[in-house]
């Protein structure tokens, strides 16, 4: 206290809370250039999944364009449902992928790369309606090909 009963403040209590400002500035300088790298290589991991999911996507088109390229020759030669039938169970691949029928319905599997596979199913459709259209895309799917384990869980507490 000064002699008229004032109280100074000293330079200490300016100081620390000065270095105490420059502390809390600088952390968060430090944690937004923490997060504007994590931002950007999340940003760069998106750019890699969406341009693989198109060139995938471009293959199944190109596919599809030659499954319906074997199935019109198989119109072209059938004379029945059944002999059509036949002739399109016989078509096995279709542009790079192996063509998997089930009943009437084909499905195309394309490698979309990070765990990932595209999958098209396309229905055919019967011999008095191919002259229209071959088939008729029914799913055309980005599937996960990464399977989980199932667990109990974390335990936190002996019970």
């Amino acid at each position: 206290m000064s002699e008229k009963g004032q109280v100074r403040a000293g330079l200490g209590i300016p100081s620390m809370v000065l270095v105490l400002l420059v502390l809390c500035l600088a952390m968060l300088g430090v944690l937004s250039l923490i997060s504007a790298r994590n931002d950007a290589a999340l940003a760069e991991r998106h750019t890699e999944l969406t341009c693989r999911y198109y060139e995938v996507a471009t293959q199944a088109q190109v596919a599809l364009a030659a499954l319906d390229q074997q199935m019109t020759e198989a119109w072209q030669a059938s004379q029945s449902d059944e002999m059509y039938e036949a002739l399109c169970l016989d078509i096995a691949s279709a542009g790079a992928s192996q063509v998997e029928w089930q009943g009437t319905t084909a499905k195309l599997s394309f490698d979309a790369g990070f765990d990932r596979v595209l999958v098209v199913e396309v229905e055919r459709e019967d011999w008095n309606h191919a002259a229209e259209k071959r088939f008729v895309v029914t799913k055309h799917v980005l599937e996960d090909v990464l399977e989980w384990e199932q667990t109990d869980g974390l335990i936190l507490m002996g019970v």
